[in-house]
């Protein structure tokens, strides 16, 4: 087996034998300067893309939310449950159970709904989404009952919010409650005229008097046919659900292919003392629940959900002012990646594979000056022994003479070093050519 040269004087390796500088030489010059590859490109196409819907508030993930988002609108709230208008708002999927707290206890038959939210500087407007196969809007007699579905909304200013299941003694909570049966857009109606086609009433001489009336002259909200389907009511606990009267909570449904979608509507300012107000920026709390009326769903057998964060945050009135700390964040992660990138590039080039160097440029190298030493002292050695072969009788001269150190701030020694530096390299050369030389 020969003996084959490194590239540097003094380094020997089995002939055939891969070099070292040899691999790093052809791995660099593989790789195509100036380009990136795939991976990286991939790198800053995500970076860049991330940092753009980061900039205008475009959500990543449609992972289980833990609050409503409230869009705002500078326009007017949309009124129909329908509307393609409801599409600009970000949905909130509201997993339900069943009722199993409070005395009746039941439902669970509607397993889950979407709710959306959007306001203006005047009004909030929620639209609820589920699925229910049939459409119960027209209660018969007792044993019929209607579909509906309630919001509870508590301010959490001072901190957390009440007890889920209507609030609590010192937290009161407020309901808005829709039933299909009295929405005539979700198909309900009232009249008897619907059940019973051949009914008669006599005819009162004072009809327009309230003594006739006495829902209508009481205020039950129950005895007014006309008014929103929407029931507000309020609630200190279990067992303390009572009516408001109010007709301050707009509400319209719609039943289509097995899909109801339900809106409700009310000014941000309440309109009277126990109605909380809906302030910009405030923090609020929002639970959900539903009813299935063909299941046997009323009272407290309902499916329920638990409080969701609900906060109508009103964007920046200086428009541009507000956009410009998410624009500086989006440029801060690009310039962060093209930081990486540069120097990355930057130490490729420094890691490019060097040269072979020869004696003449270790000398120059003041860290390589142990190894110029004894290069130097070996070689001298190394050639008078292969001088004991040949006729050079210079190269034996030079190996019975001794070499002193290498001093890097002194002038060379051997002032006649260079010509016996190309007596040393034809040696060497002589042996790599013939092995058999070497020995």
């Amino acid at each position: 087996m020969g003996l084959a040269p490194s590239g540097g004087a003094g380094d020997w390796v089995p002939e055939g034998t891969e070099r070292p500088r040899e691999r790093r030489a052809e791995a660099g010059a593989s790789r195509p300067h100036g380009r990136f590859s795939p991976a990286v490109l991939v790198l800053v196409a995500a970076t860049v893309l991330a940092a753009a819907l980061t900039a205008f508030q475009v959500p990543l993930t449609s992972g289980q939310a833990v609050s409503l988002p409230v869009k705002h609108t500078t326009g007017a709230v949309p009124l129909d449950p329908v509307s393609p208008a409801w599409a600009d708002a970000t949905p909130l999927a509201v997993p339900l159970t069943a009722q199993l707290v409070q005395i009746p206890q039941g439902g669970g038959h509607i397993p889950a709904l979407t709710a959306r939210a959007m306001f203006n500087d005047t009004y909030l407007a929620v639209q609820i989404e589920w699925r229910d196969a049939t459409r119960d809007a027209l209660t018969w007699g007792p044993e019929d009952f209607s579909d509906s579905v309630a919001i509870q909304i508590a301010s959490t200013t001072d901190g957390m919010p009440p007890f889920v299941c209507m609030g609590q003694a010192n937290f009161q909570t407020q309901i808005w409650h829709w039933k299909a049966e009295r929405d005539p857009l979700a198909g309900g109606n009232l009249s008897l005229d619907q059940f019973y086609h051949e009914m008669y009433g006599d005819w009162y001489p004072f009809e327009n008097e309230s003594t006739w009336y006495p829902g209508l002259a009481s205020g039950n909200w129950l005895s007014m046919l006309d008014a929103t389907p929407v029931q507000v009511l309020v609630a200190g606990g279990a067992g303390t659900l009572t009516s408001t009267d109010h007709r301050t909570v707009f509400g319209a449904g719609y039943w289509e292919a097995g899909t109801w979608r339900v809106v409700f509507v009310r000014t941000l300012v309440a309109a009277n003392p126990d109605e909380v107000d809906i302030l910009p920026n405030a923090p609020m709390s929002v639970s959900f629940a539903a009813w299935d009326g063909s299941s046997g769903d009323r009272n407290g057998q309902k499916s329920v959900s638990t409080w969701y964060d609900m906060t109508a945050a009103v964007p920046g009135a200086g428009g541009l002012t507000d956009l410009i700390p998410r624009i500086l964040l989006a440029v801060a992660l690009i310039a962060v990646v093209l930081l990486f990138l540069l120097r990355r590039r930057r130490r490729e080039e420094v890691a490019a594979p060097d040269e072979p160097r020869g004696l003449e440029e270790i000398a120059d190298a003041p860290q390589d000056a142990d190894r110029r030493s004894f290069l130097k002292a070996g070689g001298i050695v190394a050639a008078g022994s292969l001088a004991m072969t040949g006729p050079a009788k210079t190269v034996l001269g030079i190996a019975t003479k001794a070499a002193p150190p290498a001093d890097e701030d002194s002038p060379d020694p051997e002032p006649d070093w260079p010509s016996k530096k190309r007596v040393i390299d034809d040696e060497f050369e002589r042996g790599y050519r013939d092995p058999q030389h070497l020995r």
